[in-house]
Formats: C-alpha cells, structure tokens, sequence
C-alpha cells in the first residue's frame, strides 16, 4: 500500500497511498470541478447581469432571501460533510 521513500527521489510530491482507478477518477472529477469554477468565477464577474437588471426591487427582495437561504443550506452541507470526514477519516493510514 505505501511507497517505499527511497522510490520518491527527487519528486518528493508523489502520492504515498496507492488508489483505486474509481477513486482517482473521482479525484479528478473533482480537480476539474474547482478549476472549472475558478475560471467561470474569473470570467463572469465582469459581464453584465441583463436579468438582474430588468427585475423588480420586489423581486430582487425575493431573489436575496431566497439566496441567502440556499447559502445557509450549502454552509450546512459543508459542515456536515467536515463532520463526516473527521468521523470516518477515510485518509488516515490506517
């Protein structure tokens, strides 16, 4: 399961776990995922909101409590997987 340190060499970043192919495609669906939202988030901070723009104050009101809200449930499904992660901690060597 763990690398012998001598095969490191001068790439000392090399993963020490071995994985399977099912979790590595995961790990890669999720690397994807982030550097998909970094660009998305870099890209369309500076275009124009051509919806927001032709709604009413009523219906901005509505649009931020209803953000809001689903800002709380995904803080509440981050801390609930940091909870499950800790409980299981599914990358410990043992």
């Amino acid at each position: 399961m763990f690398m012998d340190d001598s095969k490191l060499g001068e790439n000392s970043m090399k993963c020490k776990y071995s994985c399977p192919a099912h979790i590595m495609a995961f790990a890669y669906i999720s690397m994807i995922y982030v550097i998909s939202s970094i660009v998305y988030y870099l890209i369309t901070r500076c275009m124009s909101t051509p919806f927001m723009n032709s709604i009413t104050q009523e219906q901005k009101k509505i649009k931020k409590k209803s953000t809001k809200q689903r800002a709380n449930v995904f803080m509440f499904g981050i801390i609930c997987g940091i909870i499950v992660i800790h409980i299981i901690d599914p990358f410990s060597a043992s």
